[in-house]
């Protein structure tokens, strides 16, 4: 996600568990790139070739927020499934509704001279090994292939969601 604004602080976040962990902010010439895993912290909500639950909102949303009231807010990541909000400025921090943890963010590396991008790891919670134990029999036929829980070795395409999925589900 190109964020509208550099983000270029650390976040001290936790997991339920309680595990502690630092988010290291945006990269990029102007520090605004984040990535985080499209897995929701809640229900494992994510995003198939049919339909997606789980979207950035660079416009004004409504959410229900942990205080009870509601809140507007824009560019915050929606889970619609059951209504969990993240903030992509802040490390996916939950913003509302019932997800335990913080996404998992996807660190990233940026080399200036080729303006590549790098995914070198996670950060916070993962949620893969239980996402693929559930999703991965209905992964493999979609896909037509048989290791679809092997990490990328060399190099994987970026797809923006609405080229990937027929459905955005907005809420």
């Amino acid at each position: 996600i190109r964020l509208n604004k550099s983000i270029r602080r650390v976040v001290s976040l936790a997991t339920e568990q309680g595990t502690q962990y630092d988010w290291q902010g945006g990269v990029g010439p102007q520090n605004q790139i984040v990535s985080f895993s499209a897995i929701c912290a809640h229900k494992m909500s994510h995003p198939s070739v049919q339909v997606s639950f789980i979207n950035y909102r660079p416009e004004e949303v409504q959410y229900a927020g942990h205080d009870n009231r509601f809140h507007r807010r824009s560019n915050v990541i929606y889970c619609c499934s059951e209504g969990s909000v993240y903030d992509p400025a802040e490390g996916g921090r939950v913003l509302g509704g019932p997800a335990p943890n913080p996404l998992a963010a996807i660190l990233l590396e940026h080399d200036p001279q080729t303006d590549h991008l790098f995914a070198v790891g996670v950060a916070g919670k993962s949620m893969f090994a239980s996402y693929f134990e559930t999703f991965g029999h209905r992964l493999e036929l979609e896909f037509k292939n048989q290791v679809v829980d092997q990490a990328v070795e060399d190099a994987a395409e970026v797809i923006p969601l609405e080229s990937y999925c027929a459905r955005q589900v907005l809420c």
